[in-house]
């Protein structure tokens, strides 16, 4: 099938641009040789602007996605914790 997105974006990387390209194949599999290649084309191109681009169609990647993996979580430094504890007076706090 043709990939237009791919051709048309070949100066923009969109992170997600192979994710789309996966969708829109599982998508229009099935319109290949019923719908003209050109027609086709040109429904690809405007269903991939929109995901791409519209605040749903990004929600929908996202949900795609794998969620990340995360190996530790972010510590706070015992100079921050400090600072927060004494507040805004300045003076430590009886703990």
């Amino acid at each position: 099938m043709l990939n237009s997105r791919a051709a048309h974006h070949m100066s923009e990387s969109n992170p997600d641009d192979a994710l789309i390209d996966e969708v829109l194949d599982e998508a229009l599999a099935d319109y290949e040789g019923v719908v003209p290649d050109d027609v086709l084309a040109l429904i690809r191109e405007q269903l991939g602007d929109t995901l791409a681009a519209s605040g749903a169609g990004r929600r929908l990647l996202r949900q795609m996605k794998p969620d990340p993996v995360v190996d530790r979580s972010a510590e706070i430094g015992d100079e921050a914790a400090r600072t927060e504890d004494e507040g805004a007076t300045g003076t430590d706090k009886k703990r």
